[in-house]
C-alpha cells in the first residue's frame, strides 16, 4: 500500500465517521415527537433532551483532544466509539427519560 493510499483509506474512515456521528446529532431531532408521545414527556424536558447533547458534545471535544495528547490516540478512539455504539443502543431501547438524558450526555 502506497503513501497515497494509505492517506486515501485514512480519509474515506474519517469521513464516513463523520457522516454517522452527523446523523446521531440529527436522529433525535427528527424522532422527538414520537418520543415525547411514547414517553410522556412535556417540551421543556423535550429540550433539555436535546441541550444535554450539545453539554457534552462540548466536554467531549474539550476533554477528547486533552486525552489523545497525553494517551494513545488510536486506544481513546476505539474506547470513544464504543462508549458511543453503547449509549445509542441504551437510547433506543429505554422507556425513561433519565436514561436517554444520560446517553445523550455521554454520546
Amino acid at each position: 500500500m502506497t503513501s497515497m493510499q494509505k492517506w486515501l483509506r485514512i480519509g474515506a474512515t474519517l469521513m464516513f465517521g463523520l457522516f454517522v456521528a452527523y446523523l446521531d446529532r440529527s436522529n433525535l431531532s427528527v424522532t422527538l415527537p414520537t418520543i415525547t408521545h411514547d414517553l410522556n414527556i412535556d417540551g421543556a424536558t423535550a429540550s433539555i433532551v436535546l441541550t444535554i447533547f450539545l453539554i457534552g458534545y462540548a466536554f467531549s471535544n474539550i476533554f477528547g483532544g486533552v486525552f489523545t495528547q497525553r494517551y494513545d490516540p488510536k486506544k481513546i478512539v476505539i474506547l470513544m466509539v464504543l462508549i458511543w455504539s453503547i449509549a445509542t443502543v441504551f437510547v433506543g431501547f429505554t422507556s425513561s427519560v433519565y436514561v436517554i438524558l444520560i446517553c445523550r450526555l455521554v454520546l
